[in-house]
């Protein structure tokens, strides 16, 4: 009976499979933009709540926080997010997410009395077509939304 149960185990375990990761996170590194200014604010304009959307006012809270610097003697930054838009295409063996993102920077400096205003916008998408896991989606999403803010990175230290 020992015998039975052992080779039951045996061929539980080894016909077990694991799938591979496809989608690995991106932990790329983004530059730091600096602003003339001693405070700075975040605010989201109206978006459509959803999870990805959510995952995305999370990704760009760490953006702000992590990328967006001050080293000015006076004014304020007011970074407002004014459009975060995702959407998710989803069939048995195909996966696509597009986010679009468009903030709006405005610089005030009362001393000096001069206001600035910037507006940036990104669009990127992904896609993967065949077998993968819910964690590659996940990857995927989130992976999208990076590149994203990274476009609208680029794009805001060519303006300043």
């Amino acid at each position: 009976m020992a015998r039975y149960i052992i080779i039951a185990l045996i061929f539980f375990v080894t016909s077990c499979k694991t799938t591979e990761q496809l989608i690995k996170p991106n932990n790329e590194k983004i530059d730091i933009i600096s602003f003339d200014a001693v405070t700075k604010s975040l605010e989201f304009k109206d978006y459509e709540q959803n999870q990805l959307n959510s995952i995305g006012k999370q990704l760009i809270y760490e953006w702000y926080n992590q990328q967006i610097k001050t080293n000015g003697f006076d004014g304020s930054l007011k970074v407002i997010v004014t459009n975060l838009d995702t959407d998710v295409e989803k069939k048995d063996d195909y996966f696509r997410v597009t986010a679009n993102i468009s903030i709006q920077f405005n610089l005030e400096n009362n001393t000096l009395s001069s206001k600035k205003s910037l507006n940036v916008s990104a669009s990127e998408f992904s896609e993967i077509s065949g077998k993968f896991s819910i964690l590659d989606q996940e990857n995927l999403s989130a992976n999208t939304l990076k590149a994203t803010l990274k476009k609208i990175t680029i794009e805001l230290n060519n303006l300043i």
